[in-house]
């Protein structure tokens, strides 16, 4: 009898401890999927397109270079990043291209020019313009600021340059001291 009623006991402490965690559990999924419809209604659905976007993409440094995860560095010459600079202010209203040419040493890309190639159309998400030449280490266009992430069509045009130039990489600009560098 004294049995039974410990297992009783013990039964119906079983019983809250398991009520108890039912209850974390659906509060926790309820939030998680408020957190998610939120993040989707609130801000607009691009906002974890910019989260992404500040993963993949590098800060130019004070020294005008740009890490890369591989442990290389885009160097850009103090002339050209102002240049660069300049071309990104006035085309905020569109995307734009430019053809950054320099040396490949080892895993470093030193950018001592730029050349910017006729553009046929351009508007608020895209750009069309002339290929870059051979001597074009890096083709970089411009996205809106912090659309950091590169298209299908920006990785399908790399890989057609890529023919041109095997020591090339493709520079995407997303802000005006925020780069994205892929092929490397």
């Amino acid at each position: 009898m004294v049995l039974e009623g410990i297992e009783k006991e013990f039964d119906q402490e079983e019983s809250k401890i398991s009520k108890l965690v039912k209850r974390i559990f659906i509060v926790g999924m309820a939030l998680f999927l408020i957190l998610i419809v939120l993040t989707y209604l609130v801000p607009g659905n691009n906002l974890l397109d910019i989260i992404e976007g500040r993963f993949v993409s590098y800060p130019l440094e004070e020294d005008f270079f740009v890490s890369l995860r591989s442990g290389g560095k885009v160097i850009f010459g103090s002339e050209v990043y102002e240049e660069l600079k300049i071309i990104y202010l006035e085309e905020q209203k569109n995307e734009f291209k430019v053809c950054l040419i320099g040396n490949k040493f080892g895993d470093d890309y030193k950018i001592n020019d730029l050349k910017k190639p006729v553009i046929y159309n351009q508007d608020v998400f895209s750009v069309s313009a002339e290929q870059c030449g051979k001597e074009t280490l890096i083709p970089l266009h411009s996205h809106p600021k912090n659309r950091c992430i590169f298209s299908f069509q920006d990785i399908k045009s790399y890989e057609a340059f890529k023919k041109i130039n095997p020591d090339a990489i493709i520079g995407l600009m997303c802000e005006q001291k925020r780069f994205s560098f892929y092929g490397y």
